[in-house]
């Protein structure tokens, strides 16, 4: 029971810092910097991985975790940027309108791919797991999606790679599915299943690297 506490209260903290990490590329990418050093950005989104993982540990009721995550992101997004304070707001909702989606799409794909009902498998640790890590997937390229459509750059790539980009986090949901580990399954089938995982999503910070690069470098050419 304590390597199985240990275990996931260390997905938990991972899940935090990949949620923070999210948020800090999305407002980066969107909203204006207020101040020139990284310092305050470092702090700001230091504090609220502290108190994200904090409620993640201590309070089990998904509202608070909500309305912890609501606070953080109106917060961040008001104290360490500049710019119009309603790009700043709407900012806010959107990210929180691609979590709701993300969640919503990756369950929908468990119930189309008959995993039965997501709330029953989310319920289990192993499940849980499974959840943190398709729905911070969607939430990355959901993100990268709305950036280059924000900043005009739609036209960059060519249809082939667009496909790939939109594919990729259903490609990628898929092939968790697939290795989905038995609720009975042992701590060496967890680590394997906990290696593949990793896997998949350096596969698709890869795909970005590599999009962002040829995007770089079409920049150059013009």
């Amino acid at each position: 029971m304590l390597f199985e506490l240990s275990v996931y209260s260390f997905v938990e903290m991972l899940n935090d810092i990949a949620e923070i990490l999210v948020v800090a590329f999305f407002y980066h990418r969107i909203l204006d910097k207020k101040y020139d050093s990284f310092v305050p950005y470092i702090i700001s989104y230091l504090a609220a991985f502290m108190v994200l993982m904090a409620s993640s540990l201590i309070v089990s009721s998904p509202y608070v975790r909500i309305c912890v995550s609501i606070a953080i992101l109106f917060s961040i997004s008001f104290v360490v940027y500049g710019g119009s304070k309603i790009t700043r707001f709407f900012a806010s909702i959107y990210f929180l309108l691609v979590m709701y989606i993300s969640e919503t799409l990756f369950a929908g794909i468990l119930s189309v791919m008959g995993y039965g009902n997501p709330t029953e498998l989310l319920e289990s640790n192993i499940g849980r797991v499974l959840g943190m890590v398709g729905t911070k997937i969607f939430d990355f390229w959901i993100v990268v999606y709305s950036c280059r459509v924000y900043k005009k750059k739609v036209k960059s790539l060519p249809l082939k790679y667009w496909i790939l980009i939109i594919l990729m986090p259903f490609l990628s949901a898929i092939i968790l599915f697939q290795i989905f580990p038995a609720y009975n399954a042992d701590d060496n089938v967890l680590i394997g299943y906990i290696v593949c995982v990793c896997g998949v999503l350096y596969l698709n910070f890869s795909v970005f690297n590599y999009f962002e690069s040829y995007d770089n470098q079409i920049d150059l050419l013009h």
